[in-house]
Formats: C-alpha cells, structure tokens, sequence
C-alpha cells in the first residue's frame, strides 16, 4: 500500500517500521539521519515532534520506506496548505510508486483499440 493513502499518521508508520526493524537501535538510526540524540527517534515515532522535511528521505530509506512516498506523507500531514499547493501548480496529485509503475507499464503495453472505437 502506498504511504500517501495510509491511514496511519507518520508517526504511527514510523513506529512501526523501527519495531519491524529491530536489529536497527534508536541511536544508530539518529546517528545515521543526523540527529545529535538519539531520543530525538523517540520524539518522532510518538508523534511529540515532526519529521523535518529535510531529514525525511534519510529516515525513510534507512528503515526500507519508499523515501518520495513519506516524504510527501509528512508534507501532506505537516503543511497541507503546502501539499494542496504543490498539486495545484504540478496540476496533478502526488503519484505513489505503485501509481507511477502502474503507468510506466500501461504505456509499454501495445493495445489494439480500433475495435473499441466507433
């Protein structure tokens, strides 16, 4: 399933993804990202503070997330006026990865639509 149409807030799927990757400590995963503490991860994952956009992409890759997909998840949760406005002027809403591939092979495909033209 796609982060952006998770129901589950970015803390909620930080959490989880740190507890599906046990073997990764709360410091080695600060140390990677850049926080000076490791309780920082902690702060994040109970949602007692936000992601910093800036350092997103690092998490997300860190603990195997799509690393677009959540950064846009805590666009849309942190500045939805931000989100909606970037949709606006890119005329179209952010993509999940299944969404782009899903695309990518549709345009492969060689279909004959003449029957199914009048």
């Amino acid at each position: 399933m796609s982060l952006l149409f998770d129901k589950r807030n970015v803390a909620e799927i930080l959490n989880d993804a740190i507890n599906f990757n046990s073997d990764l400590t709360q410091k080695e995963l600060a140390e990677y990202v850049g926080f000076p503490k490791p309780n920082m991860i902690y702060m994040l994952k109970m949602g007692l503070s936000k992601v910093p956009l800036d350092k997103a992409g690092l998490l997300a890759e860190k603990l195997g997330l799509d690393a677009q997909e959540f950064w846009f998840k805590c666009l849309k949760e942190y500045q939805p006026l931000v989100y909606a406005e970037f949709e606006r002027v890119n005329k179209q809403p952010c993509l999940s990865q299944e969404e782009i591939k899903f695309i990518h092979h549709s345009r492969n495909l060689s279909l004959d639509l003449k029957p199914l033209l009048p």
